[in-house]
């Protein structure tokens, strides 16, 4: 497994411990594995997007631009109704 670099945090360069990583004595505690997933974890979930509906927008566009749906009459139809439910929609 390769390792990844991480950006050094303000504590790391002050060679400082961040208080939540020390126990009630203020002393140094040891991280595990499993506490550094559950962090990852949180992390991920704090950067979920906002508004879902773009997203998958944002994906579904290149992949109709490279799609065959250009090619086959039935799909262009199912399109072209599609297209006109969207502008129907921004119009509101």
């Amino acid at each position: 497994m390769k390792a990844i670099a991480l950006p050094p945090r303000s504590c790391d360069r002050l060679n400082v411990t961040p208080k939540s990583d020390r126990n009630a004595r203020g002393e140094r505690r040891k991280i595990i594995p499993s506490q550094i997933n559950e962090r990852v974890k949180a992390s991920k979930e704090v950067t979920a997007p906002k508004h879902p509906l773009k997203e998958r927008y944002k994906k579904a566009l290149p992949q109709l631009q490279k799609s065959k749906v250009w090619e086959n009459p039935k799909k262009q139809k199912a399109l072209e109704k599609l297209l006109a439910q969207i502008e129907a929609l921004i119009d509101e």
